[in-house]
Order: structure tokens, then sequence, then C-alpha cells
């Protein structure tokens, strides 16, 4: 996979129009998702590498435990110049680059807070690869500020969650439960380091 074009991208997002409307959105809410983000050659190009890669598990039994690969083709998109520029016109903030993580989630698989694992504040995303999942399985991302949760990222293929952080937002990851038998979450959560944040009104989507 070479450099990306605006072509991987689904054709409206990067139409002036919606750009503007994700603009204001965003602005208002602080956070926003993307639904059918990337066009569909694109996001199966991404996606088939996931389903052959050789997935590293990681456990701290009261911090996290969960799987992490590497995708060449993930890592070429998030660090590509149309990505960031796409995410700094939404943000309204220059990104100049993403830090990132590809983790897999199964049946007794969970993030919990923890101020070991607090992030720094600045912008984060998700950029979800899950098919064919249920909430009552847990795995959702659920956003919070002390006892509030902010909205919950409900896992959803090709959908692109960007949201402003402040030092009292963390993120967590819901118990994956046994009714999700063998079933997989799959999502590429990151950050854009020394991006500015302030917290205020969550929650929106847009879809195409």
């Amino acid at each position: 996979m070479n450099e990306p074009d605006h072509e991987y991208i689904n054709p409206n997002y990067v139409q002036p129009t919606v750009i503007k409307q994700l603009q204001q959105q965003f602005a208002q809410q602080d956070s926003i998702q993307l639904r059918n983000f990337l066009n569909k050659e694109c996001y199966d190009e991404l996606a088939k590498p996931l389903s052959k890669a050789s997935w590293k598990p990681h456990a701290v039994f009261d911090l996290y435990a969960h799987y992490t690969t590497t995708v060449k083709e993930i890592s070429t998109f998030l660090t590509s110049k149309h990505f960031l520029d796409l995410c700094s016109s939404v943000t309204g903030t220059k990104l100049k680059h993403a830090t990132f993580q590809t983790l897999l989630f199964k049946h007794r698989n969970y993030t919990l807070l923890n101020d070991e694992l607090r992030e720094p504040p600045g912008i984060a995303f998700e950029l979800d690869f899950t098919a064919d999942w249920k909430p009552e399985w847990g795995g959702y991302t659920s956003i919070v500020s002390g006892e509030n949760e902010l909205f919950r990222i409900t896992p959803t293929p090709n959908t692109l969650t960007l949201y402003k952080r402040d030092r009292t937002i963390q993120r967590f990851v819901k118990y994956v439960n046994h009714l999700a038998g063998k079933n997989m979450r799959i999502v590429v959560r990151g950050n854009f380091p020394n991006s500015q944040a302030r917290s205020g009104k969550f929650g929106g989507d847009i879809g195409f």
C-alpha cells in the first residue's frame, strides 16, 4: 500500500460543504463519529491483513487484558498526509502525527481505569474493524469523566470516532462476556500528541 490518496476515504467526507458541517459539529460537541469512513475497497484492504495477523497477548490483572498486532497497511494509512489533513480539518487543530495501537478484544478481555493508563490531554481517535457485534456482549469503549459516562463507542465496522480529551477524561473497554462466544472486537485506538483540547458537550455522528 503506497501513500493513500483521498480516494481511500469516503468521498462524501472530503467535500468542502461536508467538511464545514463536520467542523461545526465537532466544535459544538467535542466529538464526532464518521460512519462508513473508508470506501469499501480501502476498508477491505486494511481489514484483510487483520484476519491473518499474529496477535500477541498482553495482560496485567488490574489494568488490562487484550491482544495487539502491527499491520503495515494500517500504519501507512494512519500516518498518511491525507488522514492527518482530514482529521485536522474536522477538529480545527493542526495534527502532525498519530500514535496508535491495533487491539483485539475477545471473551475475558477488558481495560480498566487506572492512573497508570491515563492518557495525555489532546485529541483521541478510534477506527473500528469489528463486524457483527452486539451491545450485550460488552466490549464497547466508555468515555468517562470522574464517575460520569460522557458517551460510548459501540463497536461498528468502518467507523472513525474523534473526540477531545482533557486531563479529567479517560476511556476503558468494557469486559467482554461469555455471550460474545468466539467473536472478537478489533479496533485501532490512538492519539494525536501535542494537540490541545478542552472538554464540553459530547455526542453526535454522521454517516453516508
